[in-house]
């Protein structure tokens, strides 16, 4: 849970992506857009790199599987973000994180490391950093009449070479520190963002700041909740099926069945008196009236798949 989200929601300067502590927070990649003045970034939230036989293991969905990959295909410009918090991960980008770095090199990419606030010895970092990048980095980035280009040309390696690098990347041209949830650091991410734009007409209107769909944002919404009341593997095994969607006089009425495999997860859901459920609904409406911008009623039953 490194915090791609939290970024998202920061740099945007308001909730546009759901967030968990939990991991795999993000199912699929979400376009965010971030427009000022006479320039525009657009965002593209993936889900965490995962590896896919544990994917498969685990039966997650395939997006979530290859979210990270297949964007790579579409962008100017790849940030790599780090909880640098955590003890067991912030010093190893991990085999398929670099394994992606490397089918794309020709891509820049940036480091950016989160959650500086929670590291007490500040040295420390300098020592991450060097084990991140392998102690070197590739020329800064400026932004040209066609896109984003090194300031000076350097070999970097050839797109499908054999992986060599076992903790770290030598290709970023930057390393970054923020604290997203915090909003430390954060402003200094969106000018070197905006500072590489280049000439282009815009993808999105100026007052844009989100492609997704009523149906999407509500599934997500509702599956922040989830995460955030239900524990260990509940949330993630959980169908969420909306049954029912419609604007009548200005409100929106929602009605979505959260669907499990036993009673015992029905029992859960719902929790003493129905408490954990009534809340999930409320607080999730709550946060749909604010993305929607319009009153919502938003029923949520809960189906034990075996029973019907």
């Amino acid at each position: 849970n490194s915090g791609k989200s939290t970024l998202v929601n920061s740099l945007l300067g308001q909730k546009v992506a759901i967030v968990s502590e939990k991991s795999q927070t993000t199912r699929e990649s979400a376009i965010t857009i971030l427009t000022e003045e006479n320039s525009q970034i657009v965002l593209i939230d993936t889900p965490g790199v995962v590896p896919f036989h544990y994917g498969r293991k685990l039966k997650m969905p395939h997006s979530l599987m290859t979210g990270a990959k297949d964007s790579l295909l579409d962008v100017d410009l790849a940030l790599v973000l780090i909880d640098i918090s955590n003890k067991r991960y912030r010093n190893n980008l991990g085999k398929d994180v670099i394994g992606l770095l490397n089918e794309n090199s020709s891509l820049p990419s940036v480091l950016v490391l989160n959650k500086v606030d929670l590291i007490r010895q500040k040295s420390n970092l300098l020592m991450t950093i060097d084990t991140l990048t392998c102690g070197s980095l590739a020329p800064k980035l400026v932004a040209s009449e066609t896109g984003i280009e090194y300031v000076e040309k350097r070999a970097l390696p050839e797109i499908g070479s054999p992986v060599e690098y076992e903790t770290g990347w030598p290709c970023f041209s930057e390393v970054m520190m923020v604290s997203a949830a915090a909003g430390e650091g954060v402003d200094a991410v969106k000018d070197f963002l905006f500072g590489l734009a280049y000439p282009s007409d815009w993808l999105y209107p100026g007052e844009c700041k989100s492609v997704s769909s009523p149906s999407t944002i509500v599934g997500n919404v509702i599956r922040e909740k989830l995460l955030k009341y239900l524990h260990r593997e509940l949330p993630y095994v959980v169908k969420q099926e909306t049954v029912w969607l419609s604007r009548r006089d200005g409100v929106l009425y929602i009605h979505q069945a959260l669907n499990c495999n036993k009673e015992s997860q029905k029992s859960i859901i719902i929790g003493p008196r129905g408490r954990t459920i009534q809340t999930i609904a409320a607080e999730a409406q709550t946060d749909l009236e604010e993305a929607l911008h319009c009153p919502v009623d938003l029923e949520l039953f809960v189906r034990d798949r075996k029973s019907g």
